[in-house]
């Protein structure tokens, strides 16, 4: 290192340069002629790697700086040169091609021919993550605010509007003038109402009770068919009395486990089954709504709420269950309601130890499930399970499963169901993965296919799978299934077509079929 001065300023000077927390570099114009070990510790070299460097081949190229902050910097060494010293932050690159925040302070040094620019370049990384959460965290805020002013202008219009009909329509009837068949459809109209009022109060109930902890769970022994059979009729009803007669509400039970029981919240799971046959109800116009189970695993019972109704975009699956958490798309398709259903469902499906999700396609419909575990060692299973799933005699120790679903919920309950086959199972998030898990793992003997994903759809997937692999099986599965999707599927490849939600009895069925 060069300085010019006393043997005990050198000293000083160079302990000041060794010791720094921040990068110290001596420049000509832009090659590095000396720096600090804090210098080439952050940039990953050694120092005689780093000496005779430009300051050029410690930044990245153009096109990996993402950053809109930082944008085009030249000229910053040209005004230090000029004696006006320079501040700016910048994206540089280490040895190992991480890249990193950093500010930049750039000064004009004299008295010397060996350097004429001083740089001091901090890492500014933690900070700039640090701002970048509060950004977010902000946004998030802003955002909650914006729904829950939403959800509560909602809830004011759902409070006065039952209140107006409820008053108004009593003010008729004890108008002398009203005849008896208008009393009768306004007792109605005060009846239905009620019942608007009702469930909007006991919404808000539930959310507070949620909030505050208060919620209990009390668990007892129940039919699961019978307790099904006890919601159709009940939705039959509601069905009717939100004039949508026209809806055909179906129920899917299994024939082979009507003696099947679970040990849960009989009252709670109601709760959850109201809210998401009530939410089907709102957003559909015509077609059908259907619910139930399909598969049982050794650790849960799946249930199903399938509708024909608006859909949710792709991007918005998450969202709707969050507290106020309708998107504004679907805020002005609900003409009534508050979006605290699927919220409150979800904690109840969470306080009762499983999980919910929803598989959606716009303007396709929607289907709600969410898993209800069994009580651990209850036994209460093991007859159903043994009878239907073959337990004992399946082994696929040898197979290979790839699992394509981008809901992460899908691939879980189906690796579940498929666990105690021994077979080892993949999984991909969308077509091109499973395109390229089949070029690469020749041991795949099933595809189970979801059509509609992000990046490459299931058909275009199977295509290309099928190119490449004449033998191998592919099941399509899908939720929103037409008699044009089934003939593509076939068209693109798929050996058998399944739709969603997936019977475990079915599909073992045909797995076996293509296994022998």
């Amino acid at each position: 290192m060069v300085y010019k001065g006393s043997e005990n300023s050198d000293n000083r000077y160079s302990a000041i340069f060794e010791n720094a927390y921040d990068c110290i570099m001596l420049l000509k114009n832009n090659i590095i002629v000396d720096v600090n070990s804090k210098g080439y510790e952050m940039f990953g070299f050694n120092r005689d790697e780093m000496l005779g460097k430009s300051t050029d081949e410690l930044s990245p190229t153009p096109d990996k700086i993402k950053d809109p902050q930082v944008g085009n910097q030249k000229g910053y060494l040209t005004k230090a040169l000029d004696g006006e010293p320079q501040r700016f932050e910048w994206i540089h690159q280490k040895n190992d091609g991480s890249l990193f925040y950093s500010e930049i302070s750039l000064s004009r040094l004299e008295g010397s021919d060996n350097y004429n620019i001083l740089a001091i370049i901090r890492d500014i990384s933690l900070r700039k993550e640090y701002e970048r959460r509060l950004i977010e965290a902000s946004e998030k805020a802003e955002e909650a605010n914006r729904l829950k002013t939403n959800s509560l202008a909602s809830m004011s219009h759902e409070l006065r509007t039952p209140l107006n009909s409820i008053i108004g329509f009593s003010d008729l009837l004890l108008d002398e003038d009203t005849t008896e068949d208008e009393k009768e459809m306004f007792s109605k109209l005060i009846q239905s109402a009620g019942r608007s009022l009702m469930q909007l109060i006991g919404d808000i109930i539930d959310i507070s009770k949620i909030e505050a902890g208060q919620v209990t769970i009390k668990k007892a022994l129940f039919n699961v068919n019978s307790f099904l059979q006890d919601v159709l009729i009940t939705f039959k009803q509601e069905k009717n009395n939100r004039n949508k007669s026209n809806i055909e509400l179906k129920l899917i039970l299994s024939d082979q486990a009507s003696d099947l029981k679970i040990e849960t919240d009989q009252h709670r799971l109601q709760q959850v089954f109201n809210n998401l046959l009530t939410n089907s109800l709102k957003f559909i116009d015509e077609g059908y709504i259907e619910f139930g189970y399909s598969s049982v695993t050794p650790e849960n019972i799946q249930f199903y709420v399938k509708d024909t109704g608006v859909g949710i975009d792709n991007q918005k699956r998450d969202k709707i269950f969050e507290q106020y958490g309708q998107d504004k798309d679907i805020y002005n398709r609900n003409k009534e309601g508050t979006g605290l259903g699927l919220a409150i469902s979800k904690s109840f499906v969470e306080l009762l130890g499983g999980t919910i999700w929803v598989d959606s396609e716009l303007d396709s419909g929607s289907t709600f499930y969410f898993t209800i575990p069994f009580e651990k060692n209850s036994g209460l299973t093991d007859k159903y399970l043994n009878k239907s799933l073959n337990v004992d005699s399946v082994n696929w120790s040898n197979r290979a499963i790839l699992i394509v679903d981008d809901v992460k919920q899908n691939y879980v309950f189906l690796k579940g169901l498929l666990n105690h086959t021994r077979a080892t199972i993949l999984r991909a998030q969308n077509g091109k993965e499973a395109v390229e898990i089949c070029k690469n793992n020749k041991s795949v003997d099933i595809v189970l296919m979801d059509i509609r994903m992000p990046v490459m759809d299931g058909f275009e997937a199977s295509k290309l799978i099928r190119k490449d692999n004449p033998d191998i099986c592919i099941i399509a599965q899908t939720a929103f299934a037409s008699p044009e999707d089934k003939i593509k599927c076939v068209i693109c490849g798929c050996n058998e077509y399944l739709k969603k939600p997936i019977n475990h009895k079915e599909l073992f069925s045909i797995i076996t079929r293509h296994l022998r």
